[in-house]
């Protein structure tokens, strides 16, 4: 398992800063010039709200390596994410059989796994799930679901307003994301992932507040 205790007065060259670098190198090499793009956009809007939310540096290098993995492999031919997904031990579920794209997250947290030896659970399941969410979900993926939405490259009608209110309230902007995103989910007839659905339920259950 890769350790995170960083040592004293050594903030670089760390186990996780090797990590983001790898990843770094990686990104350039898989991913479109656009999707390089929203790639740093994620890093960067969930470094200022890990900073608004007062997060340790170690969080905020956890962050940063889910930000650089998260859609690492979107942009791999789908016929190869299957094979990666199969080679990683992957069951696809009824719906990502009909559509493979998904993958890519579940196949990105393994390939953290396998090449960077991670077992972080912080980590793996911000990445797993930071398109349909969890019912679950911790703080750093709860960050990551929101960048992703949020980016400086995102352009979508209200997300100004969305902007002001995750760095305002966290909780209700959160919620106020997650309803954004299951409405344009509806108005576009898209496929509603089961995980987004548990999260709305477990959401409303619980109490908006208490997201």
């Amino acid at each position: 398992m890769l350790k995170y205790q960083q040592e004293k007065n050594s903030h670089f060259n760390t186990p996780l800063n090797t990590v983001i670098d790898e990843l770094k190198k990686l990104m350039n090499k898989l991913v479109t010039k656009e999707r390089k793009k929203h790639i740093l956009g994620v890093a960067n809007f969930s470094i200022k709200i890990a900073e608004r939310l007062g997060l340790s540096p170690e969080k905020r290098q956890k962050l940063l390596i889910v930000a650089f993995a998260h859609d690492l492999f979107r942009d791999v031919d789908v016929n190869k994410l299957i094979k990666m997904s199969k080679a990683f031990g992957i069951s696809p579920s009824f719906i990502e059989l009909k559509k493979p794209i998904l993958l890519h997250s579940k196949v990105a947290a393994e390939f953290l796994k396998i090449r960077f030896k991670i077992n972080d659970e912080e980590i793996l399941e911000a990445i797993k799930y930071h398109t349909s969410g969890h019912k679950d979900m911790g703080l750093l993926a709860k960050i990551i679901f929101v960048a992703d939405s949020l980016e400086e490259s995102r352009e979508y009608p209200g997300i100004e307003e969305l902007r002001k209110l995750i760095f305002e309230d966290f909780t209700k902007g959160f919620f106020e994301i997650l309803k954004n995103k299951i409405s344009y989910v509806i108005a576009n007839n898209l496929i509603m992932l089961p995980d987004l659905v548990e999260l709305w339920n477990e959401t409303i259950l619980k109490g908006v507040e208490k997201v």
